[in-house]
């Protein structure tokens, strides 16, 4: 496997390799690896829907509490 150079290289790596650890803790939620993944892919997939978001690294603002679904986002 190639060495990760972005976020979303290290999400995906620690959801293959560690999928049921603790990936993100908060006080109303715990989200391991794998359920972060899969948040942050299902928003990409919204994103590319319903915001016509289609390259990567285009820029969108973000608006959110500091919260878990603000770093589902970010990532996304």
């Amino acid at each position: 496997m190639k060495k990760p150079t972005h976020l979303t290289d290290y999400l995906a790596l620690h959801a293959k390799t560690s999928p049921a650890k603790p990936a993100l803790i908060t006080e109303r939620q715990t989200l391991d690896w794998h359920e972060l993944k899969e948040r942050v892919e299902c928003f990409a997939g919204q994103l590319s829907k319903k915001l016509a978001v289609t390259k990567e690294q285009q820029v969108i603002g973000l608006m959110l509490q500091n919260d878990w679904p603000f770093v589902v986002a970010y990532l996304a």
